[in-house]
């Protein structure tokens, strides 16, 4: 949705919801949004996650790094975008359900008479047709002809064209604009990347899909890793549920592997009571943090239409509506509990569901996954007070060791 709209002239982004949350209990009722007066307006008790980029319980979605990555983008280069005038093709797709035709539109910068290609093939619930495509583009009276591009299913991007790249001029690419990263550019592409210059080229770095993805900038450097990357203070911080996890700085080319204890959980359910329209479960948790575990989630897979977790004295203390995928819920918000009752619930009312209920009422699997975190000089990474190649910063939990990348970017 936040691509489309800026691949449909707007400029100003806004989310709702960006976190999820947790609704506040009442003295004497809930104060969730009650259904009464809106058929299909029925949402959990507590939870508002509406599956935000960033979840109920502090957890980075799937949506998030797609949208670290386009804002990441806006941010480098939306004083080019801003300005730029949106074109729509002669003949555009307008109807919702055509999965066979790509979406595009052109943002075109008069005062720099070049600008972007922006292109979608995802929709929701829906499988989009893969296609391989060659675009020309009119533009200020003269035409430009982009390499071939592959456009996958769910794919999305801005592919440039008569820009500006420092001392460089940039005709088109099949490579996608990412940001700049002091002299060079980085770019995004799933295939052999082709750059079109007007006489010399810039300095360029490709990342892959993925790559982009597990990318986090701050300051000058590019940092690569699966894991959750923020900047506190002078450190990163880290958060995985990996017990391993490297990070890879660009463009200077230094490595962190980082390595934690791991912690081992253990739950088990035992089924309490059935109903027509409700199964009850109890949980049991070994769930203390320690070390560098500071989190841990339990995750439930259960078929039915809602779920609902309450404590031992009674007392609700999450819920959830089936989206398909596992319920997670952060146990550190609940203080890391013993037991829990689960409740699975049938619901005959007009609730909106992205998948089918199943008709059965049961717990299909209860795990748990700790979460893990560490802080690293950003200092290390340039190789102050420490982080030197075969460096170990420290031997305790997690350990922190420094390399060289040795073949890649």
């Amino acid at each position: 949705m936040a691509f489309c709209k800026v691949a449909s002239g707007a400029n100003l982004l806004g989310y709702y919801m960006y976190h999820g949350g947790t609704n506040p209990q009442g003295r004497y009722s809930t104060l969730h949004e009650a259904p009464e007066e809106r058929p299909f307006a029925e949402v959990p008790t507590l939870s508002y996650d509406f599956q935000a980029p960033i979840g109920e319980y502090g957890e980075l979605g799937p949506s998030y790094r797609k949208l670290k990555r386009l804002h990441l983008f806006l941010r480098e280069f939306g004083e080019w975008v801003a300005p730029a005038e949106c074109t729509f093709p002669e003949s555009p797709v307008t109807n919702a359900e055509d999965t066979r035709s790509l979406r595009l539109s052109l943002r075109h910068n008069r005062a720099l008479g070049g600008g972007f290609v922006l292109i979608n093939n995802h929709q929701r619930l829906r499988h989009m047709d893969a296609h391989k495509v060659q675009i020309r583009v009119e533009a200020d009276g003269r035409f430009v002809l982009f390499p071939e591009i592959q456009v996958e299913d769910h794919d999305f991007g801005a592919y440039p064209y008569c820009l500006p790249l420092g001392d460089a001029f940039l005709e088109s690419s099949n490579a996608q604009l990412l940001c700049r990263l002091r002299e060079k550019y980085v770019f995004v592409c799933r295939e052999k990347p082709v750059f079109r210059f007007r006489g010399p080229a810039a300095k360029v770095l490709v990342l892959s899909p993925e790559e982009a993805e597990n990318a986090w900038k701050f300051g000058g450097t590019l940092y690569l890793t699966r894991g959750d990357l923020s900047l506190e203070g002078g450190s990163l911080r880290l958060v995985t549920e990996q017990t391993a996890e490297t990070i890879r700085a660009l463009p200077d080319g230094q490595s962190c592997a980082v390595t934690f204890r791991k912690r081992e959980c253990g739950c088990s359910a035992r089924p309490l009571s059935e109903t027509p329209d409700t199964t009850s479960y109890e949980l049991d948790l070994d769930a203390e943090p320690a070390g560098a575990c500071f989190d841990v989630i339990l995750e439930l897979q259960f078929s039915g239409g809602r779920a609902e977790l309450y404590s031992e004295s009674g007392r609700m203390v999450a819920d959830w509506f089936s989206l398909g995928t596992p319920w997670r819920v952060g146990l550190r918000r609940l203080g890391f509990p013993k037991k829990l009752v689960l409740r699975i619930c049938r619901d005959e009312g007009p609730v909106y569901y992205e998948c089918a209920q199943d008709g059965t009422l049961r717990l299909l699997r209860a795990s748990l996954h700790p979460k893990y975190g560490a802080k690293i000089p950003v200092a290390a990474f340039l190789g102050e007070n420490g982080g030197q190649a075969g460096q170990e910063v420290n031997t305790h939990d997690p350990e922190i060791k420094f390399g060289k990348i040795e073949s890649g970017l």
